[in-house]
């Protein structure tokens, strides 16, 4: 992990590292430490939440845009687009809540509860198993109906999965027979 010593065996990986977009509030260098500040900006005079991109090249001024680069373990939800605690997330959370609001209709016309749909999806998506609903093909049948491209974008919005390109069965649903 970043930010620690390493201690026993490390081998190379490969990490996600949370990025926001920010307006320098003053001259500003690679690594730096900064927070956001009441107008939004990029400012090491308040409390810090991470570091100007390390990879720039030289300083940057008053105005540029950046990448502030957040400390690990601080953001919640990290699905390549995650929320902390520094930013308006309400743009975000609109989004997510119109496709919690699909998927949740989704689940109900599919007599299903919202979680086991969730649990489907992830089993679909990560472990390319397809559900069979047992006295029932409802939930074949709502897939069957509604429009794959929006389904898989609520999808995305709400858990980060994407429809696998390859898979052995064409829905995460199966008949009965």
């Amino acid at each position: 992990m970043l930010g620690k010593v390493i201690e026993g065996d490390a081998e190379r990986d490969a990490i996600h590292v949370a990025i926001a977009p920010a307006m320098a509030a003053c001259k500003l260098h690679p690594g730096q430490e900064v927070g956001i500040d009441g107008h939004g900006q990029a400012n090491p005079t308040v409390q810090a939440i991470g570091i100007v991109d390390p990879f720039l090249k030289e300083c940057v001024y008053a105005g540029t845009c950046i990448y502030v680069c957040l400390f690990p373990e601080t953001v919640t939800g990290m699905r390549h687009h995650w929320s902390h605690p520094a930013f308006d997330n309400s743009a975000d959370k609109s989004a997510e809540s119109d496709s919690v609001v699909y998927l949740k209709a989704f689940a109900e016309d599919a007599y299903l509860s919202y979680d086991q749909l969730l649990d489907i999806l992830e089993n679909y998506c990560k472990h390319d198993e397809h559900f069979t609903q047992q006295g029932t093909e409802a939930a074949r049948e709502a897939y069957g109906q509604c429009n794959e491209e929006v389904f898989w974008k609520h999808v995305k919005t709400v858990t980060g999965l994407e429809k696998p390109a390859v898979s052995s069965w064409s829905a995460p649903f199966c008949c009965t027979c």
